[in-house]
């Protein structure tokens, strides 16, 4: 899946501290005893279907949460499509590197893979072999699923706290469900899918350095020419924040490159439209300046969206 679609890391401030919302820098499926099936594009699969078991990796982007962040609580949020039977999913640390290509599954099944993906034998198909058919992963459980969370527990705090301090890699999660006996598995959404289907790591967190406030988007050398101005806006923590280069895109809206204000809701500004020069709304509180798009709303400070579309 790598970055064929849009990623971002969006950060807020809360009342508690610090929150950022990690979305998947890829994403796969792999299935028992299928060596050469993968699936690196479309919905993950976990549990025991009438073919046989399926688990999924996602690795996710940290990488702009501090390194010094004290983490509070972490919650991985799915949006499960379809269940079947009585799934009961579990949640492990992946242990070695791997890659996610651009196989694509049908049903609940995948296809031939294909160079880069992952599957039940290689981390990277066919050059590097998973040291344990299955996906290599620590035995301790992080959390299991509850209403299509995970939700936070001390050993997922500490093991999300040590990616993001850089005390082991992040390499991502493997999700297992019940592999045996009757079928019992669950669907959900993949990076590929609408902000709404995407997997959601929701780290809250306290640190003393400035919180990263812009948008992180990826994507694809060839681009959808659709974008939206994702970091076309800085939010107003305390004083004035100035919003990183957003994606140029043909009419998006400006969502996602907008965060609170420290101690404030957002500002009632309007969102950027497509790329009309100097068309920003006023924040409340502030002002916004639209360069080559409107930026996003803000309170308590100014916010300059450059180039957000």
């Amino acid at each position: 899946m790598n970055f064929q679609t849009a990623t971002m890391l969006l950060a807020l401030s809360t009342a508690e501290g610090l929150k950022q919302i990690a979305y998947p820098l890829q994403d796969a499926t792999i299935f028992d005893g299928e060596n050469d099936s993968a699936r690196g594009v479309g919905d993950n699969i976990v549990g025991m279907t009438a073919s046989g078991a399926r688990r999924a990796l996602i690795q996710f982007d940290i990488s702009r949460i501090p390194a010094d962040a004290v983490v509070k609580d972490v919650v991985l949020d799915l949006d499960v499509k379809h269940s079947a039977g009585e799934p009961k999913l579990n949640l492990f640390r992946v242990t070695s590197p791997w890659s996610a290509g651009s196989a694509e599954g049908e049903g609940i099944d995948g296809t031939m893979a294909e160079s880069e993906d992952s599957t039940w034998k290689y981390s990277t198909y066919t050059s590097i072999p998973w040291k344990t058919a299955g996906g290599d992963y620590d035995a301790q459980v992080l959390s299991s699923e509850n209403m299509s969370f995970f939700w936070s527990t001390p050993e997922l705090i500490k093991t999300v706290e040590d990616m993001i301090q850089g005390n082991i890699p992040n390499y991502g999660f493997l999700l297992v469900g019940l592999e045996e006996g009757e079928v019992s598995y669950q669907t959900f959404g993949s990076m590929e899918g609408p902000t709404s289907e995407k997997p959601k790591l929701v780290v809250e967190y306290e640190s003393n350095e400035a919180p990263i406030r812009t948008a992180l988007r990826k994507r694809s050398l060839e681009g959808d020419g659709g974008g939206d101005g994702l970091g076309g806006s800085g939010d107003g923590l305390g004083g004035s924040g100035d919003g990183e280069e957003g994606d140029d895109g043909d009419g998006g809206d400006g969502d996602g490159g907008c965060t609170d204000g420290a101690g404030g809701d957002d500002g009632g500004g309007d969102d950027g439209d497509g790329g009309d020069d100097g068309d920003g709304g006023d924040g409340s509180g502030g002002t916004e300046d639209g360069d080559d798009g409107a930026g996003g709303d803000t309170e308590g400070g100014t916010a300059d969206g450059d180039d957000g579309a």
